[in-house]
């Protein structure tokens, strides 16, 4: 049950940052009303930077959050749906290892960025996909009583 609620939390979560710039525009098909999305882009604003050169743009406007907060989360249902895979509970690897691994392309982004201040909202975006899913994973995995 609390893999579940990992799993459907970090799935809701990357949707709304998905949806809530369209449910901001003009189209009639979205109807969200304002409340949702609004408030998806103030939880991104406690999250996340927001620089718009960072930031990737959906619909027509700018995301909640910018490229490597987009890895992050978009990689988070992944790793969850992997904790809860019985594959996953076969290999048992040691928890903190796999973070580590994961976050070094986000380490090497985040130096490369401060390095040449460039706005590569796609490879920051594809960066934090493996910390996003081993954070998640992690998560799950520990809920469900897999990994120590």
């Amino acid at each position: 049950m609390a893999v579940a609620a990992v799993g459907s939390t970090t799935l809701g979560w990357a949707m709304a940052l998905l949806l809530a710039p369209a449910a901001l525009g003009d189209d009639p098909a979205v109807h969200l009303g304002p409340a949702l999305p609004v408030a998806v882009y103030w939880a991104g604003s406690v999250l996340c930077h927001q620089q718009p050169d960072r930031s990737p743009r959906w619909f027509g406007r700018q995301a909640p959050v910018c490229g490597r907060c987009v890895g992050l989360y978009f990689g988070a249902p992944l790793g969850a749906l992997t904790a809860a895979s019985a594959w996953s509970r076969r290999l048992s690897p040691n928890a903190r290892t796999v973070l580590l691994v994961a976050a070094v392309p986000t380490a090497l982004s985040l130096l490369l960025g401060l390095a040449a201040r460039d706005g590569e909202v796609l490879g920051r975006a594809l960066a934090g996909i493996p910390l996003g899913a081993a954070a998640a994973w992690a998560l799950t995995a520990v809920v469900a009583g897999d990994v120590a």
